[in-house]
């Protein structure tokens, strides 16, 4: 009785991680799609593997998103520290003089803080580290 009950304990924590997981993850717009951009791709083992576009593969951009053979991991703390910001709380993070704030809704303010007033370099939606990386470079952050 015990070893059935364990069993069907831990499928139902699977499933919970599964979900989880998922939530973590969206199907980009073919429009996102640019030189350099970050997304994972399903194998035929159905392992997702990390690649950039435009990569040496020659399938239908159009056919691999209708089926969900790619995803993009939504914007975290991991991405966001990867371009050298230190997280002071729970959603802000800093480098140097300048700030980012990100919300649940992956609403993204970065400001300048070089005097005692903020300068907004950008607020907008950013869903994923490639559109990141883009904004950063585009206000002169990297």
């Amino acid at each position: 009785m015990g070893s059935t009950r364990n069993r069907s304990l831990h499928g139902e924590l699977k499933i919970i991680e599964m979900i989880q997981e998922m939530d973590k993850y969206y199907t980009p717009t073919i429009e996102e799609f640019h030189v350099g951009f970050e997304y994972e791709f399903k194998e035929k083992s159905e392992i997702f593997s990390f690649d950039k576009f435009p990569d040496s593969t020659s399938w239908n951009l159009s056919t691999v998103l209708d089926n969900n053979f790619i995803r993009v991991k939504y914007l975290d703390r991991e991405d966001i520290e990867s371009f050298g910001f230190i997280q002071d709380s729970y959603d802000s993070f800093s480098k140097g003089y300048v700030s980012l704030e990100l919300d649940e809704d992956q609403l993204v303010r970065i400001d300048e803080r070089k005097s005692e007033f903020n300068h907004r370099l950008f607020a907008g939606t950013i869903r994923n580290r490639s559109e990141l990386k883009k904004i950063l470079t585009q206000i002169g952050v990297i």
